[in-house]
């Protein structure tokens, strides 16, 4: 038996469960376990326990419980993640729920120890000087969160660190008394091309979700902000706000990214409105204009699910996969596990039980080009009325697979699908018809991306 029939087979039906087991807390790599749902309710109810307590007891605590107790948690929160094992994708995701939290709490630890320099709570602190301790805080989150982003590829702690520049901005802004609509601009601006880069350095290491999160907020804020501070008659300001959406649309469409696509929703969007409430507010034109914006979110829904099947999950790292679907684990003797396999298919007519149950495949039994001797692949399949469609895929190798060298010399191959056995005779599919069976073998798009060699789609015909 052979082993690349297990490799063609995680390819083309999804992935192979570990014969181990899900570990601690249940579920496979990919899934949601108890431990992590706890991890994720721990951090979250800490952060809203510790943002309760200076808030409602600010006073009682005294200067050591003020900086303390933000100090504690994020130490508790750093050790803990580090304790964690982070080789899997549950552990990568707990880690990230908890350095989320440390990196917010060490924040409040220096903004409130900046306060306690200042004098405390009986200290009159001038505005300038609390926009400074803001800021100072902000920066340290923005430092703390772009290295956790940059070693974990985390979502969520993308998601911290564009909250971090957000806020950071806003802060600098207060404290250097910035008046103007467009030095105010700037500053968001720089706060985008900041997170615009962090998005296509994410793209360039292949991490979904950070990336797409960081362009979200990269071109969201500099569209947003230009709204906001053109006031009442700064049309410059709204017209380059309008532009930014639709240079959003075009980054979305150039890159494939749903998150830009999302940041020219969000500002044509409200686009649309500022137009609306500011010209038409009184008359059928605001009607129309509602119309008018109805139809651009309409557009943007098409927009995304034309962006959104290019995504490629199975490029990122096994860390970084979604949680619907688990990370490929190779057995460690794929011969054993593929025997084990056929056994399973054979004595149950077809279905299999076990991890793989519910799982659609196929046996094809093929002879040896220079052996004679048979050999079985496991494959997953397409179907075309009588004809079934395999791919010789090897999951990305650079050679074709024994199987199809087998059926290249001797094409006359037993398949076994379900109950039914049979005789088929196998061809190589011809160019004309490739993009037409590509509909009934879709994972072959992802597979060819593996590979420089064309991978052959065979039919077999009975």
């Amino acid at each position: 038996m052979q082993a690349q029939a297990i490799a063609d087979f995680e390819v083309t039906r999804g992935n192979v469960p570990s014969p181990s087991g899900g570990g601690q807390g249940g579920g496979s790599d990919g899934s949601i376990t108890a431990t992590e749902v706890i991890t994720y309710a721990g951090a979250l109810v800490t952060l809203a326990g510790l943002g309760t307590l200076l808030g409602t007891q600010y006073r009682q605590l005294g200067v050591i419980g003020r900086t303390g107790i933000p100090g504690l948690v994020a130490i508790a929160a750093l050790v803990a993640a580090r304790l964690l094992p982070g080789q899997r994708a549950r552990g990568r995701r707990a880690q990230t729920s908890l350095v989320t939290l440390g990196i917010a709490a060490i924040a409040l630890f220096i903004g409130q120890l900046q306060a306690e320099l200042e004098g405390g709570p009986d200290a009159s602190i001038p505005p300038d000087t609390g926009y400074r301790i803001i800021l100072l805080a902000a920066l340290a989150s923005v430092i703390l969160a772009g290295v956790a982003v940059y070693r974990l590829r985390a979502g969520l702690l993308a998601a911290e660190l564009s909250v971090a520049l957000i806020v950071t901005g806003i802060s600098f802004i207060a404290w250097a008394h910035l008046q103007d609509a467009w030095p105010r601009e700037l500053v968001f601006v720089g706060v985008a091309i900041v997170l615009l880069a962090g998005a296509e350095y994410g793209r360039r290491l292949k991490t979904l979700w950070g990336t797409e999160i960081l362009g979200f907020f990269g071109l969201t804020i500099p569209i947003l902000v230009a709204f906001i501070v053109a006031g009442d008659g700064n049309l410059p300001m709204e017209l380059l706000a309008g532009l930014l959406a639709i240079g959003a649309f075009a980054a979305a469409v150039y890159r494939g990214s749903a998150g830009y696509a999302l940041a020219g929703g969000v500002g044509l969007f409200a686009f649309v409105l500022d137009i609306e409430f500011r010209y038409f507010r009184s008359s059928l034109g605001f009607a129309v204009s509602l119309v008018i914006a109805g139809l651009a979110l309409l557009g943007i829904a098409l927009l995304l699910t034309r962006l959104l099947p290019r995504f490629n999950f199975e490029a990122m790292s096994p860390d970084q996969q979604p949680p619907r679907k688990p990370a490929p684990q190779i057995p460690a003797d794929m011969n054993a596990f593929n025997r084990k396999v056929i056994e399973d298919f054979r004595a149950n007519r077809g279905q299999l039980t076990g991890p793989l149950a519910g799982r659609t495949l196929m046996l094809l039994t093929t002879t040896g080009a220079k052996s004679g001797k048979e050999r079985t692949a496991v494959l997953g399949f397409g179907k075309d009325g009588d004809r079934y469609v395999v791919i010789a895929s090897g999951n990305g190798a650079p050679s074709h697979p024994a199987w199809y060298v087998n059926l290249q010399a001797r094409p006359i191959a037993t398949v076994e699908v379900g109950p039914d056995k049979f005789k088929a005779r196998a061809r190589t599919a011809r160019p004309e018809e490739r993009e037409q069976l590509k509909r009934l073998v879709p994972y072959i798009e992802q597979q060819q991306t593996l590979t420089t060699r064309e991978i052959p789609i065979v039919v077999l015909e009975r």
